[in-house]
């Protein structure tokens, strides 16, 4: 088959899957929220926004469609890794 003509994967499919993953954690997990990452990393939205794009800040995990968090394990993995705890 053409490369050019070849149909796109479903995105979609891809995604859904990525997440499903990416929520599958141990039930004694605490998840940091938006006002206590800001406090613990002194980092505003966009800074961290910016370095998890970059792969330097612990990737968000969707708990609801409106919300998400940072698992509090990969959290202070970051904070020892810079010598901020």
């Amino acid at each position: 088959m053409d490369t050019e003509t070849r149909p796109i994967p479903n995105r979609g499919a891809r995604r859904r899957t990525e997440n499903a993953s990416n929520t599958a954690t141990n039930s004694d997990e605490r998840i940091i929220r938006e006002p206590e990452c800001k406090r613990r990393s002194g980092l505003s939205r966009s800074t961290r926004w910016r370095l998890e794009h970059d792969g330097k800040f612990p990737r968000r995990r969707r708990i609801s469609p409106g919300t998400s968090g940072w698992l509090e394990s990969e959290f202070a993995a970051w904070v020892r890794a810079r010598g901020l705890a």
